[in-house]
């Protein structure tokens, strides 16, 4: 956090520090004023919200998906260099590792409030930027719009193993996401495609691994497990992940439209675009 009483004062550039900061703020007086947010802050920084004019009768507020102090994005290939694999459409081809028309979409949030919030509604309303209304397992499986699955069932010893199997595997991925930091404006809601036991790493910039990009379907095994418990950090998980492919991982316009990159070092950089929806 960096403040300074005016234009012509220095900047305080340890007035507070923190990994982990929820992207909101309220400006006003006792007789009211404008509270505001942005969803996952942290979670895709580089972010940034800048307040000015706080100390007079106006003050200006602007949130920013885009922090101007982290500089300028460097969307440039990964590599520009066939490895023998030419012939293969997995390898470098020539303008094939393009940003063009990927995005990412920032939601933020406004309240107008009639005086100063207390200090436990400060506390309640950066959550409610991420609350989300859900329903029951039960009723999920009832409506049957989400194909053929079924409810937690361990009414047998085969049954509690796969259910356990699965809890293990959601567990890993979760830990995962904040051991090794998937998080990032352009990063946040993806995963690494493999698990490289040996060297006790995701192989990250080996060819044909890197981003997992949905590739594996990790998206919409995410959601079945949530389907079926209710979770709401499963919920989370999945829901990063699919506004990340939806957004990263697919062109919205450009050569590509339509079209997204499969698992590559860069969310856009492999040579191989499909239908990505």
């Amino acid at each position: 956090m960096w403040k300074r009483t005016s234009a012509k004062a220095s900047w305080l550039k340890h007035a507070g520090h923190g990994d982990r900061a929820s992207g909101f703020g309220y400006v006003g007086s006792t007789s009211g004023g404008l509270a505001f947010g942005m969803s996952d802050f942290w979670q895709r920084f580089p972010r940034a919200v800048d307040v000015r004019g706080a100390a007079g009768d106006t003050a200006t507020v602007t949130l920013w998906s885009w922090a101007p102090q982290a500089g300028a994005m460097d969307l440039r290939p990964y590599d520009t260099t066939a490895h023998g694999l030419d012939l293969s459409y997995e390898d470098v081809q020539p303008g094939f590792a393009t940003p063009e028309g990927v995005v990412r979409s920032t939601e933020m949030w406004l309240w107008a409030l009639d005086s100063t919030p207390a200090r436990d509604r400060v506390a309640q309303l950066p959550a409610e930027v991420n609350a989300q209304i859900v329903a029951s397992p039960a009723r999920y499986h009832e409506a049957g719009v989400f194909g053929r699955w079924s409810l937690p069932d361990r009414r047998t010893a085969t049954l509690a193993a796969y259910e356990d199997g699965v809890d293990r595997e959601v567990a890993f991925y979760a830990g995962q996401v904040d051991q090794r930091e998937f998080y990032g404006f352009w990063h946040y809601g993806d995963v690494m495609h493999t698990y490289d036991a040996d060297r006790h790493c995701w192989r990250y910039d080996v060819g044909g691994y890197a981003w997992d990009n949905a590739e594996l379907g990790t998206d919409a095994a995410l959601w079945y497990v949530f389907l079926r418990s209710g979770r709401p950090e499963v919920f989370r998980l999945a829901r990063a992940m699919t506004q990340h492919v939806s957004e990263v991982d697919t062109h919205h316009s450009g050569r590509f439209a339509g079209l997204g990159s499969r698992h590559a070092v860069s969310h856009w950089g492999d040579g191989a675009k499909e239908a990505r929806r």
